[in-house]
């Protein structure tokens, strides 16, 4: 299995004692065989921050601000004993008040600090722990300050007869002020000063508010700001004052929110509650009750800690435990800490760096190595803390319990597992008949892969699913969806990539706009879809729309090429039960008839370029002017551009001539396109056919048309709906001289009689690769108005389709239907990854304003690649094809 390449590095923390073999065995076994990753180390250990005096401490801070990303593994807690024998009093680098010796700080401590921002600290969810606090159903993350308080205090023993006094004193000469604490009298006792700064605070909150939107979770600050007025409450004000300015608006678009709260109203609150948000405390505060949030989930060993930083980016995941040499668990001899808050460490800290780096191949590996850990645990695998916690009872004695070396061992074995197969397939959810088709089947896939392990995640790419997606931004938290369909390309470029695309709907305006008014009924403020848009905010609606318009789906997630082929079992199925096939005639009328000139085929050229290089694509207009239609597309070396246009004079034309024709040879006349996947070129074309079938109608009625926004690009069932808003007079005024040129031209096919809905009512209705095979099905019969089989004319303008369907016509008229029992089946490997041929050419499309002169330059050398001479209301457009995919598709 190739490893996964990530292209920035992260900084790795190594620690002491125990902890640091530990460490080692998750990064050797767990994380470097998959992952090919630059890594900056660096030895945190207590015997080289004593050697470099803790410059590697402030350094590893500094690389990790670089980075952005850094995992780290437990260090030793120093404590007092520790101090005295290490003789660790001195002027450290990594001190921040240098004037006198103080004892050294723990790394984590240090390196907090200096990394700003807060702690964040959630709980590890394991099924098979019980909680002690059961009304906890979502995690309660703690986000702990990282600066300041009881741990930069200056703690001092005081001898009696001794008075406690601050002093503060100002820059620039001011006057110093003093402040009475204590008389010690003749007691004596302890003292302590402790301090925190606005900017760090400012830090804290901007770490808090912007975890919570990432993960769409509320905030509770939690402080004792009625007693610690002056203290606690800079905490107060100065998160209300970064939220009502900055946060505010966002939190309320995502659905949360944030509050305030003293610390002993939140710690009964936090028991009776939930769960589901993030409580903000000060430095002590949090350590103390992360601790008690942990043990409520069911173990104070089962907690990934990280540190996020203020910018939004900067990330320390740390291995959640002190290293301690001192009462480590054994089992058989070798030691038995649990290794989870060491693997989630590296998970997170993985997942963040492909956050930044948009790795999907990274993330999907981070989310495989945790659930294989938490499925290890759950499959009876664990080490002393988690049987004691309650995690279950595989055996008696010692052998009851795993060391940390086999925990390993087992997490990496359930991780191969996952990896070699994949170990999860996103099964599409999409529109009508195949979402139907979810209903029946999914179920019975599900309980078929859920005894080994495979799960099915649904993902929804349906046409009111991209809708909600697109303005998610706007809807209230409970309606908000999320971008399934990007996330699913991405998906699909890397090598665990394992979809289930069913059909979708590639939707025309008409089946947008019944979307969205769907949508709207069941209560989503979404706009409707502005089909002239006027101001900047409705041309961003309108593009936001058009991702979602047409063939929107195939192109993102057909990274590859495609190879098309019956499985065997269905192939025998339908030879023993072979579907309906209509009986041909040899005197069948029906017939294709495509154009000889003027089409896409007939004007293409292409270009092989040799070097990388951008090109633009302008019209050069016979007025003088020049007008660029794309600044810029570029290109590999090897790459293939061809460009072709449809003249919009021969095109009506041809249009008027197969029209009359069918009158003449008494069939039915249809149109066959493909308006979804060619959602630029292809529906102008339709509204071609409908304004010249109905050409009396709209020149007639021209101005009503053009007040009603009526388009024929939409069909004619856009007519009816716009004329329905007119005053009774007028609209059967307008459906009069509809009715008199339906009798005047040839029958329209229909696509459902019932419903009198013609083939050109609307433009995704008459997609040629569905509506040609089910004419050829019928005898080469479509169905009339009259609900009767009629042969008809397949009008295909352009001969690069037309070939195809007018060869399979007239083998049936001379040599009988196609017999599905006995004929063979043939392959179809498609050329189409990445954006190949027409899949890439919707923004190098166009319908050409002026007569000229339309020209592909090169952008370096200034050279003319390719040229057409073209009219007003002509169609032009360009295919790109990679070199890669070309070869692939050869090699395919």
């Amino acid at each position: 299995m190739a490893k996964i390449a990530v292209s920035n590095p992260i900084c790795e923390l190594d620690g002491d004692e125990v902890m640091r073999s530990v460490w080692k065995m998750v990064k050797e076994k767990l994380v470097m065989p998959y992952v090919d990753v630059p890594i900056k180390y660096f030895d945190l250990s207590l015997e080289n921050r004593i050697s470099t005096m803790d410059s590697v401490t402030v350094d590893a801070a500094m690389e990790i601000k670089k980075c952005h990303v850094g995992v780290k593994c437990s260090t030793v807690e120093i404590d007092e004993a520790m101090v005295e024998e290490k003789s660790l009093r001195k002027l450290w680098k990594s001190a921040t008040v240098f004037d006198r010796e103080r004892a050294l700080r723990s790394a984590g401590s240090t390196l907090r600090s200096m990394m700003e921002g807060a702690n964040f600290r959630q709980p590890i969810r394991l099924k098979t722990i019980p909680q002690l606090v059961a009304s906890w159903t979502q995690p309660i993350i703690v986000a702990r300050h990282v600066f300041g308080d009881q741990y930069r205090a200056t703690d001092i023993a005081v001898d009696k007869r001794s008075k406690y006094q601050i002093v503060i004193t100002p820059e620039g000469g001011c006057k110093a002020r003093s402040y009475d604490v204590c008389d010690f009298g003749e007691s004596g006792g302890v003292a302590m000063a402790m301090y925190n700064s606005e900017e760090k605070i400012q830090g804290f909150a901007n770490s808090c508010f912007q975890y919570a939107l990432e993960l769409r979770i509320p905030v509770y600050l939690s402080t004792k700001d009625l007693t610690l007025r002056d203290y606690d409450g800079m905490f107060v004000n100065t998160f209300n004052n970064i939220y009502e300015k900055q946060y505010k608006a966002e939190f309320e678009k995502a659905g949360i929110w944030y509050n305030h709260m003293s610390i002993d109203k939140m710690v009964a609150f936090a028991l009776r509650s939930n769960g589901g948000f993030i409580w903000a405390l000060k430095n002590y505060d949090g350590d103390i009750q992360s601790e008690m949030v942990a043990q409520g989930f069911g173990s104070a060993e089962l907690v990934s800690s990280l540190v996020f930083g203020p910018d939004g980016k900067t990330m320390l995941t740390e291995a959640h435990n002190a290293a301690s040499s001192a009462g480590t668990t054994m089992s058989r001899g070798k030691p038995a800490i649990n290794p989870l808050s060491i693997v989630y460490a590296w998970s997170r800290g993985l997942a963040q760096r492909a956050k930044l780096d948009a790795n999907m191949q990274l993330k999907a590996f981070a989310e495989n190595l945790e659930a294989a850990c938490v499925e290890t645990v759950e499959k009876g695998k664990m080490t002393k803390d988690l049987v004691v916690s309650g995690a279950g009872h595989p055996g008696e004695g010692e052998a009851a319990f795993l060391s940390s070396e086999e925990m390993v061992d087992a997490i990496a074995e359930r991780l191969q597992e996952k990896m070699l197969r994949g170990a999860k397939v996103f099964w599409t959810l999409t529109d009508e008949a195949p979402m139907l088709a979810t209903y029946a089947l999914l179920p019975i896939v599900r309980a078929f892969t859920q005894k080994s392990g495979i799960e099915i995640e649904l993902s929804d790419i349906s046409v009111a699913g991209r809708v909600i997606a697109a303005f998610s931004d706007s809807l209230p938290s409970e309606k908000v969806q999320r971008d399934e369909l990007t996330e699913l390309g991405e998906l699909a470029k890397t090598p665990v990539a394992n979809i289930v695309k069913l059909p979708n709907i590639s939707a025309s305006i008409p089946q947008l706009k019944a979307c969205i008014a769907e949508l709207q009924k069941q209560g989503y403020s979404i706009p409707d879809y502005p089909e002239d848009p006027q101001s900047n905010e409705e041309k961003e609606i309108k593009a936001k729309y058009a991702k979602v318009l047409g063939s929107a789906v195939n192109p993102v997630l057909r990274e590859g090429n495609s190879d098309r082929r019956a499985a065997r079992a269905v192939k025998n199925y339908a030879k023993k039960y072979p579907h309906k096939m209509g009986k041909w005639s040899s005197d069948s009328k029906t017939h294709v008839s495509h154009m000889t000139e003027g089409d896409f085929y007939g004007s293409e050229k292409s270009v092989v370029v040799d070097h990388a290089c951008d090109v633009r694509i302008e019209l050069a207009a016979a007025d003088g002017t020049t007008n660029v239609l794309k600044a810029k597309t570029s290109l590999l070396p090897g790459e293939v551009i061809d460009a072709s246009f449809m003249s919009k004079r021969h095109l009506r034309a041809f249009f008027k001539k197969e029209i009359d024709d069918a009158k003449t040879k008494d069939v039915l006349c249809s149109l066959h396109l493909k308006a979804t996947m060619m959602k630029v070129s292809d529906p102008i074309m339709f509204g071609h056919m409908v304004s010249v079938f109905f050409e009396e109608v709209f020149e007639k009625h021209a101005a009503t048309f053009e007040r009603l926004g009526v388009s024929p690009n939409n069909g004619i069932g856009d007519v009816y709906d716009k004329i329905a808003t007119l005053d009774e007079a007028q609209r059967k005024a307008i459906e009069a001289d509809l009715q008199a040129c339906y009798a005047k031209r040839p029958e329209l096919a229909m696509v459902d009689s019932d419903r009198g809905i013609t083939n050109l009512h609307v433009p995704s209705d008459i997609i040629i690769d569905a509506s040609m095979p089910a004419m050829i099905r019928e005898s080469g019969k479509m169905w009339t108005p009259g609900n009767t089989l009629k042969d008809a004319k397949a009008i295909i303008p352009d001969r690069s389709y037309a070939g195809v369907f007018h060869e399979a016509v007239e083998s049936c008229k001379k040599n009988g239907a196609f017999n599905p029992a006995t004929m063979g089946s043939v392959p179809n490997v498609g050329l189409m990854a990445q954006k190949a041929e027409e899949y890439g050419s919707h923004d190098k499309t166009f319908e050409i304003k002026k007569k000229g002169t339309v020209r592909v330059v090169h952008e370096g050398k200034g050279e003319v690649l390719m040229q057409h001479e073209v009219e007003e209301g002509d169609i032009w457009r360009m295919c790109q094809t990679k070199d890669i995919p070309i070869q692939d598709w050869v090699k395919l």
